[in-house]
């Protein structure tokens, strides 16, 4: 009886370790949002449009300029931006100087919804809300 209370033991502690270890925060990447001062509302970035900037990744960071509007148009496909998997996300409100003026609390923007019409690289997006709500944008 002893022997069964000690394996059971040891697996539920192999257990909690496994639980444990999967979630210790190993990814390198992180994306920023710079979120115009005042903005509340949802962002979207439209993926693979022609013409437009690519977001581009610098010592482990994206960062993404929001515009007042919300709308972030870039070349970068979905799946090359997917391609950087987990990664941590930060988010600042920016004055009218581009500073940074006050991180914003991740339960501000939790949210975030893939989109994409008919497997149609032009439709893909990401929307995501600023504005603490429990809900996706659409």
């Amino acid at each position: 009886m002893k022997w069964k209370k000690r394996w059971a033991a040891i697996g539920l502690i192999g257990v909690l370790l496994i639980v444990l270890i999967a979630n210790i925060d190993t990814s390198k990447e992180t994306v920023i949002y710079h979120v115009p001062e005042g903005f509340k509302g949802c962002m979207t970035i439209y993926f693979s449009q022609k013409g437009y900037e690519p977001l581009d990744m610098k010592d482990n960071e994206i960062i993404i300029d929001i515009p007042k509007d919300g709308k972030v148009i870039t070349s970068t496909s979905q799946e090359d931006f997917n391609k950087i998997g987990w990664h941590k996300t930060e988010a600042y409100y920016l004055n009218n100087s581009g500073e940074r003026i006050m991180e914003i609390p991740k339960s501000m923007y939790q949210n975030g919804l893939d989109s994409i019409t008919n497997s149609d690289p032009k439709s893909a997006r990401f929307t995501i809300s600023f504005d603490g709500r429990s809900d996706y944008c659409y």
